[in-house]
């Protein structure tokens, strides 16, 4: 057992506790930091077996209504992310590796049967209020579309649509 860890987890739960509580609202000096910095750097990293366990270990579990109170509460103190950051993670986003097909299908049978609130689908309309579509885009939306016949019904119910934001876009 690695020195300064209890043998009993409660107690080594406690002991842990009982440090990060003494530690909170300290500030260290900038030589500190950079202590704790070069040491950090000097720590063999964790093999995949031991991230794998990491990963299995949380699996399935959820947290607590508080924990997702405090979590919440937390981002709301974040500052807001800069125009210059949102750039700079839009440029990372794009020089990642695309998902694959596989991923894509999971993720849409996960989104399978969910309806979104009124809310948030105000919020998307919102948001894509005065979009400019390209060109490029309508042709490939256009070329996607081809080929394709409606059901009676589904141009039943665009019809009705339609008609009903006519009456609601009239003064």
């Amino acid at each position: 057992m690695p020195h300064g860890v209890c043998a009993d987890p409660i107690k080594e739960l406690e002991r842990r506790r009982k440090m990060s509580e003494a530690q909170k609202g300290k500030h260290r000096s900038e030589e500190t930091r950079r202590k704790i910095r070069e040491a950090v750097k000097l720590r063999a990293p964790v093999s995949e077996e031991t991230k794998q366990k990491m990963r299995e270990a949380q699996k399935g579990k959820h947290h607590s209504e508080e924990a997702r109170r405090k979590i919440s509460e937390a981002a709301k103190l974040r500052a807001p992310v800069s125009e210059e950051t949102k750039q700079k993670m839009s440029e990372a986003a794009k020089l990642r590796a695309p998902v694959s097909e596989e991923t894509r299908s999971k993720l849409s049978r996960g989104r399978k049967g969910k309806h979104q609130s009124e809310e948030a689908r105000r919020k998307i309309g919102a948001g894509q209020k005065g979009k400019i579509i390209s060109e490029e885009t309508r042709r490939k939306i256009s070329e996607a579309h081809k080929g394709k016949h409606l059901s009676e019904e589904t141009r039943r119910k665009i019809r009705e649509a339609k008609k009903k934001a006519k009456i609601m876009s009239t003064p």
